[in-house]
């Protein structure tokens, strides 16, 4: 379903219950979702819906590790932690992770992502895409990378300076499966 240009989400996914039935409205912004992306994230909603009955009986921690999620974490470090430990821009780690975080942020909100307004590395994701469905997504991409973060993090640590130096506190094995 199209949803005009005045509606405030980008994407909005309702179910409801009718006469032992389960209705699905699924709305977007044309400028923000392609077809093609509002399919995917209905086929993947219908693909979780159909699992649940199984999923309701396991951790939670086991189902995102199915989905590929990176789950929360408790050893969460400050952003004053990361950004001492970050790397030195212009060397070869700060390099890597630049590449993993920008190859990341492309997946997840488009490869045109550096053209929006006022666009700098210090930009929040949530300036670009304004909600934490971008965390869960970059995340998951992370993990795909080799790098295990939070979406709790990536709140914490939303642009790409602040990234960096988060992953910089990950393991140097972290960075090299990532290349």
């Amino acid at each position: 379903m199209y949803e005009p240009e005045h509606d405030k989400a980008d994407l909005w996914l309702q179910t409801s219950a009718r006469d032992n039935k389960l209705e699905v409205e699924l709305r977007y912004s044309q400028r923000a979702f392609s077809e093609d992306r509002v399919k995917a994230v209905l086929s993947g909603f219908v693909q979780t819906y159909e699992q649940l009955p199984h999923l309701l009986e396991q951790k939670l921690s086991d189902i995102l590790a199915r989905l590929d999620l990176a789950a929360f974490q408790h050893n969460l470090i400050s952003p004053r932690q990361a950004r001492k430990q970050a790397p030195r821009p212009g060397t070869e780690n700060a390099k890597i992770l630049e590449e993993v975080v920008c190859s990341a942020w492309e997946s997840v909100l488009g490869s045109d992502f550096r053209s929006s307004p006022g666009f700098t590395y210090q930009t929040p994701f949530y300036e670009i895409w304004g909600n934490s469905i971008a965390a869960a997504a970059l995340a998951c991409e992370y993990s795909k990378r080799g790098f295990a973060t939070s979406i709790e993090e990536l709140l914490d640590f939303p642009s790409v300076a602040e990234t960096i130096a988060l992953l910089s506190t990950r393991t140097k094995g972290d960075a090299e499966e990532a290349t």
